[in-house]
């Protein structure tokens, strides 16, 4: 993917949808996918028009790029594919699985979109009306996933919402796809990466206590399990990422 043009959803989007981008003529090539929580449906077209879902992931993955393709993703905000994809998050889990029927969303996806001057404009028409046909139903954890601070733990969760860790994690596998464990654990490592790539680093002993971790050889392994990067080389190129995961890019949506 030579060049992601993101855009922001229409604000009343913005609670299910983190972004939508865009790659034109793309050469061809591998980009890694970093685990984020969130679920991307990405849109290919080349001969055909070809629709694939991404799950969320726990660990680096690769993301196969067609030369002359165009690509187009909408990347939703964690748990929030429910609205609109019909796929169960865990059966998304670590995967990318195809979705060659085009049916309901996406059949309203075609490949012109591609060539709109205006391309988000076409997906606020049809997201906005696929929400009109489809009601959802949106509640405290979804508000708190979608504002979820890097640093915390399963205890203070739970008592947050008044639940036990059971019902946590079953929330969290039917709408994540993965553990509460496993989506606080990559937060910490978003905010690892955030931190390790800006000017004035602390030490990395200080570093991995202020961040949780039991000393510096458990962040350096987690982060390079998560990751795939550790902290003394924590710099992960914007066009070396597929999708603009949030916690590597820094530039302004446009």
């Amino acid at each position: 993917m030579d060049l992601l043009m993101p855009f922001p959803p229409h604000p009343r989007l913005r609670r299910y949808i983190s972004h939508y981008w865009l790659s034109r003529n793309s050469s061809a090539g591998d980009h890694r996918i970093l685990p984020d929580g969130c679920v991307d449906l990405v849109l290919a077209a080349g001969h055909d028009l070809t629709a694939t879902a991404y799950g969320s992931t726990t660990a680096p993955g690769i993301a196969r790029v067609q030369a002359g393709h165009h690509y187009l993703g909408i990347r939703f905000h964690p748990g929030q594919h429910r609205h609109f994809l019909p796929l169960p998050a865990a059966e998304l889990r670590d995967r990318a699985l195809p979705l060659p029927d085009h049916r309901g969303l996406i059949a309203t996806l075609g490949s012109q979109v591609f060539t709109h001057p205006h391309p988000s404009r076409v997906l606020d028409r049809l997201m906005l009306d696929w929400l009109a046909h489809h009601p959802t139903e949106t509640d405290a954890l979804d508000r708190w996933l979608l504002h979820a601070p890097w640093k915390s733990s399963i205890v203070p969760v739970c008592d947050a919402f008044g639940v036990g860790k059971r019902q946590l994690q079953r929330q969290f596998q039917q709408r994540l796809g993965i553990s509460p464990g496993t989506f606080l654990t990559i937060r910490r490592c978003q905010w690892l990466i955030r931190t390790l790539t800006r000017e004035g680093v602390p030490p990395l002993a200080a570093l991995a206590q202020d961040a949780g971790f039991s000393d510096q050889s458990h962040m350096t392994r987690t982060l390079k399990r998560v990751m795939g990067v550790t902290p003394a080389a924590a710099i992960l190129p914007d066009h070396d990422v597929a999708f603009i995961q949030d916690a590597v890019r820094t530039a302004p949506l446009i």
